[in-house]
């Protein structure tokens, strides 16, 4: 883990009403060079707390830092890159006409970074945004991005519904460039696998509140998954489990005071401890939706 540095991104008590769904009291820091993964179910509150973060949605309450200003000020906008699904970009320009076009409302835009980029990317200037597959237009984004120099990336689903090899390829690209830039990056991503390669932090929305925000690391240390026999069940109540799944041979869970087992040697003992994905543990923090025979 590289040193601690300045926070480019702060979230301070946000709470954020949107016709019957609330976004409830979201703390959560980012510094810079580093990669926050925003993961949660459909409907947890992420596209809400992105759109917070970027347009300063009305009627929320609480505060928002980027790289210690205002999130309301245009300085403070000017420091945001942003990959999202769609892009506003305009589909019958080019790739160049759309970066100028759009590059007038950053004034550190600079073209010949742009172009280094693109040509970096092998994406062709002069052809037409609409022409380009979802990972080109990703690339693009991404392009336009860099070329503003920004401090805080922002990225909804960049890489939704695109093979392993170019998910790979893109997430090494991207922490080469945070290495070379020192941009902080949040991204939003159901594919959880990719977040465990690359993730600094992680944090976790569940119906709108915040379920935890810790780095990665800590967060795999803190809540390995205990597998016992029926017999053990009874016995981890009181370290307060998790969502708790019927197995075969008895049961697997995960502690929310895992220090617990260290006080009950025997049963530690006898229960099995293994390290968690981050999908593993998104499953044993979500509630289930419904009940079913697995769930205890």
């Amino acid at each position: 883990m590289k040193l601690q540095k300045h926070p480019v991104l702060e979230v301070c008590g946000l709470t954020k009403k949107w016709n019957n769904f609330t976004l409830e009291d979201i703390n959560l820091s980012l510094p810079e060079g580093y990669i926050m993964g925003l993961i949660g179910k459909n409907g947890a509150g992420k596209t809400t707390l992105i759109n917070c973060i970027m347009n300063g949605i009305r009627k929320s309450s609480g505060r928002i830092w980027i790289n210690e200003r205002d999130y309301r000020s245009l300085a403070a906008k000017e420091e945001i890159g942003f990959i999202l699904d769609p892009g506003p970009f305009f589909d019958h320009k080019s790739l160049l006409d759309n970066g100028r076009l759009f590059g007038r409302f950053y004034p550190a835009w600079r073209e010949d970074i742009f172009i280094r980029y693109l040509r970096t990317f092998e994406l062709i200037s002069d052809a037409c945004y609409k022409d380009l597959s979802k990972g080109m237009k990703t690339k693009f984004q991404l392009a336009f991005a860099l070329s503003h120099k920004p401090k805080l990336l922002i990225m909804d689903e960049p890489t939704g519904g695109m093979d392993p090899i170019f998910r790979r390829d893109f997430y090494a690209l991207l922490q080469d460039l945070i290495n070379e830039t020192n941009a902080a990056v949040l991204i939003s991503t159901h594919i959880t696998g990719d977040l465990d390669r690359i993730a600094d932090f992680i944090t976790m929305l569940d119906d709108g509140k915040l379920v935890f925000t810790m780095t990665k690391e800590e967060l795999i240390d803190r809540y390995p998954i205990i597998r016992g026999s029926k017999e053990d069940l009874p016995l981890i109540r009181e370290g307060r489990p998790l969502r708790t799944r019927k197995t075969d041979t008895g049961f697997e869970t995960m502690l929310e005071d895992i220090s617990f087992l260290d006080k009950h040697y025997e049963l530690k003992e006898r229960v099995l401890l293994s390290r968690a994905n981050l999908e593993e543990i998104m499953y044993f923090f979500s509630e289930p939706l419904l009940y079913e025979g697995g769930v205890l």
